[in-house]
């Protein structure tokens, strides 16, 4: 992975995925699962409490939100995610061991990475994944986010570790396998419509989003309170976070978003966007202007849509290099989103199965 010290951006930072194809495995037999299998016979890790609910909560609210079970901790396969991160621990490499569990991993530049940041950079694909055609988009990766919501997936084992370079490599492996998308990742359910936009709501008093992966500095939300909405139902806000809305000259900060799973529609509170960004945001028959206060001008334009004013989570430019070598090829997209500052790369695992 030499060329990732020459990748630089003039936003917030770049996301470097890998995407290529792997020999399919039939059995679990391996010389390495055979090499782990002797090794963990002498020794069983036990991984804390916090850590494990560190990666639990991030891939379950994911899961929750499409109405599928939550995965359960797995040691052996959180001690297997570990003894592999090890191995990689001299080079930090993307690189895969030999196993039938599902795999993702991701690299990470500087040691502050934190399990979330794993699993959001893995959850963020799901903008690349069709779900009316079951696949990816054209020359984007979106494994690693259906490998999370696999239904049959009903295990999970993850590790960190802080490589020689520094830099941060986490493995989480999943039992059952999922990534095959000749099937849904659903398993039969009905098709569940994909929506990242934010919609201007203008009696919200916070921002609101059914979708933790849009944020960044995401926590449990320190309380009890509920969001009403119109029937007088409560509904429950599991964490709050921030997020922005990036365009090509500025960002639009969204502070203390609430993650609300019983909604249905990301929820921009019109009150908090323009207070927070010393902005205005004027609604026409034809669609919006969002302006700055200071200076008028324009920051963000859009149309109306089906009577609603939806407004996109992220401003993406992306850049595709193809690198020709030995089989397989590699497809590496270059894609400039609003993350946090530093560089990081991840990669799945993905099954061919007959």
């Amino acid at each position: 992975m030499a060329s990732r010290g020459f990748l630089s951006c003039g936003l917030l930072g770049t996301f470097l995925l890998i995407s290529f194809s792997l020999p399919s495995f039939t059995s679990s037999d391996s010389s390495l699962e055979v090499s782990f299998a002797i090794r963990s016979r002498r020794v069983l890790n036990t991984t804390p409490g916090n850590i494990v609910q560190q990666y639990l909560v991030p891939h379950n609210l994911l899961r929750a939100k499409l109405g599928i079970p939550a995965l359960q901790w797995s040691e052996q396969l959180a001690n297997y995610a570990n003894w592999w991160a090890n191995q990689r621990k001299g080079d930090c490499a993307l690189i895969h061991s030999d196993t039938n569990y599902g795999e993702n991993i991701f690299w990470g530049s500087g040691s502050n990475w934190k399990p979330r940041d794993a699993v959001a950079a893995w959850a963020a694909e799901k903008q690349y994944y069709n779900y009316p055609k079951n696949s990816c988009l054209p020359n984007r990766d979106c494994l690693h986010y259906t490998q999370i919501i696999w239904r049959q997936s009903l295990r999970v084992g993850c590790a960190k570790v802080t490589c020689k370079s520094g830099d941060t490599f986490i493995s989480c492996n999943y039992d059952p396998h999922g990534l095959h998308l000749s099937q849904s990742p659903q398993q039969g359910q009905s098709s569940i419509p994909y929506d990242t936009q934010w919609m201007p709501d203008s009696g919200a008093t916070n921002h609101m989003t059914f979708d933790p992966s849009l944020l960044d500095q995401l926590a449990e939300y320190p309380g009890s309170d509920q969001v009403v909405i119109g029937n007088g139902k409560g509904l429950q806000i599991t964490h709050i976070g921030n997020s922005s809305l990036c365009t090509s000259n500025t960002k639009l900060k969204l502070d203390d978003v609430l993650v609300v799973p019983g909604i249905t529609r990301n929820l921009l509170s019109v009150a908090r966007l323009t207070k927070d960004n010393h902005c205005s945001l004027e609604f026409f028959p034809w669609g919006y202007v969002n302006k700055d206060l200071r200076t008028r001008t324009q920051i963000l334009k859009g149309l109306i849509r089906g009577n609603l004013y939806p407004i996109a989570a992220h401003k993406s430019d992306h850049v595709v290099a193809y690198f020709g070598t030995k089989a397989p090829t590699m497809i590496i997209p270059l894609t400039v989103i609003c993350l946090p500052a530093q560089l990081h790369q991840l990669c799945n695992y993905s099954f061919h199965l007959p």
